[in-house]
């Protein structure tokens, strides 16, 4: 991240904004920290995508890009020509007042479907089976409530269930990111997933212990 954020600041000018769109924690304060506030919109995809080679991007799925207003950064009236550009690409783009919401609801489908997957090897579909749908709603609510301990405004624990059900449904011939990059031998975003939610639980002195394991075997599986 800290790289690409390197490589970006002689393509932009003093009025340029930042769209982060991240999978996983701690993204959008990074670039905040570099960029500054009043630059970084957060954001997030459901579109489905897969990556055949560097500098290819496969189209799998239509989902939406979801853009946010992050603390104290710039809001809708400093979004409408993005919104415009990707609304004109077929891109579907949605506004989120609360930019850290928006993160954590894409961070808590991703903790609660990604290392499963990647570590039985299975399309996302799989996971609707009863067992498995409950181990991984277990994962999602641990982040939930550290969610929660910061203060960010989720819906209810029935809501993000209905959401994870209808994410894998929608979704169920994927092989999940994870997977992918588990199988082609790259480093995962393990760390910025399930890791980050074990972190910030410590702060708090909470116990996340299935996805502390997740973690754990996930970069097993790295490190193997």
């Amino acid at each position: 991240v800290v790289s690409l954020m390197e490589k970006s600041v002689e393509l932009l000018n003093e009025k340029s904004k930042i769209i982060c769109l991240s999978n996983g924690l701690g993204h959008v304060e990074q670039c905040i920290d570099f960029f500054g506030p009043h630059r970084v919109f957060a954001a997030s995809i459901s579109h489905g995508a897969w990556r055949p080679e560097p500098g290819v991007v496969n189209w799998a799925g239509e989902g939406n890009i979801s853009l946010g207003k992050f603390g104290d950064g710039p809001g809708l009236s400093d979004a409408e020509e993005v919104i415009d550009l990707l609304s004109k690409s077929g891109l579907n783009p949605f506004w989120e007042d609360d930019g850290r919401r928006l993160v954590w609801n894409k961070v808590l489908i991703n903790i609660a479907i990604n290392p499963v997957a990647a570590l039985i090897g299975c399309e996302n579909g799989f996971l609707l089976q009863n067992n498995l749908f409950e181990l991984c709603s277990s994962i999602m609510l641990e982040g939930a409530n550290i969610a929660r301990q910061e203060r960010v405004n989720l819906p209810s624990d029935e809501e993000l269930n209905s959401s994870l059900h209808d994410v894998i449904k929608a979704t169920s011939h994927n092989y999940c990111s994870m997977l992918q990059d588990v199988k082609k031998g790259r480093d995962t975003e393990i760390e910025f997933l399930n890791q980050a939610v074990v972190d910030r639980a410590e702060r708090y002195g909470i116990s996340t212990p299935k996805n502390n394991l997740l973690s754990e075997l996930i970069k097993s599986l790295n490190s193997y």
